[in-house]
């Protein structure tokens, strides 16, 4: 499969050092993850915010017109391809991960992560504003459900690579739930017949 150029946030990531070396976003030490293969279909790090104490925030409901599914997978993908990042969240990671560790580093890496899981966060809600074919709203919910674990996984993630405190297991727990997350999302993307949000990187 060839890579979208511009990707969407989450195939931002998806594939990229972020994935292969979890260790180095977490500071524990965790064995470089391999990268996941096309054959994952890829719906890549979109991921949305939400951590475990905070408020539960409002769901974006749909209000327009009723869609057929190509007409919801073309406006969907359109959201994701508008959603592209100009690459600096990315670029930003790689030059945190060439610096010698340090809290700093980690607290910064910690943003880039909040970042993209912001991100994600708008992006998802962009998409629950499309109102699906009524036959498809089980697995489309599937699908948006699945992006926004992605996102609130990523939160989670920041904030073991910012607790210095954490256990290491805890620290892997994170990054383990992030990476399953996406491989579902990721599924589920694929077999709806979504192309620019479920593109590999």
């Amino acid at each position: 499969m060839q890579k979208v150029v511009g990707s969407n946030p989450i195939s931002r990531f998806f594939g990229s050092p972020l994935a292969e070396h979890p260790s180095r976003g977490c500071g524990t030490s965790m064995q470089p993850m391999r990268r996941l293969g096309a054959s994952l279909a890829t719906l890549p790090i979109l991921l949305i915010a939400g951590c475990g104490g905070a408020d539960e925030q409002a769901v974006a409901v749909a209000t327009g017109p009723e869609l057929t599914k190509s007409e919801w997978i073309e406006q969907a993908d359109n959201i994701c391809a508008t959603s592209a990042d100009d690459g600096s969240l990315e670029a930003e990671y790689d030059r945190l991960r060439g610096e010698p560790a340090s809290q700093k580093v980690q607290r910064e890496l910690a943003e880039v992560f909040r970042t993209g899981g912001a991100e994600v966060e708008e992006m998802a809600e962009r998409l629950r504003l499309l109102r699906p074919p009524a036959d498809d709203q089980q697995v489309v919910e599937r699908f948006l459900s699945g992006v926004e674990k992605i996102a609130t996984s990523l939160t989670l993630v920041a904030d073991a690579t910012e607790d210095t405190d954490l256990a290491t297991t805890e620290k892997e727990d994170a990054w383990g739930d992030l990476i399953l997350a996406l491989l579902r999302a990721s599924s589920q993307a694929q077999r709806y017949g979504l192309r620019v949000c479920g593109a590999e990187s």
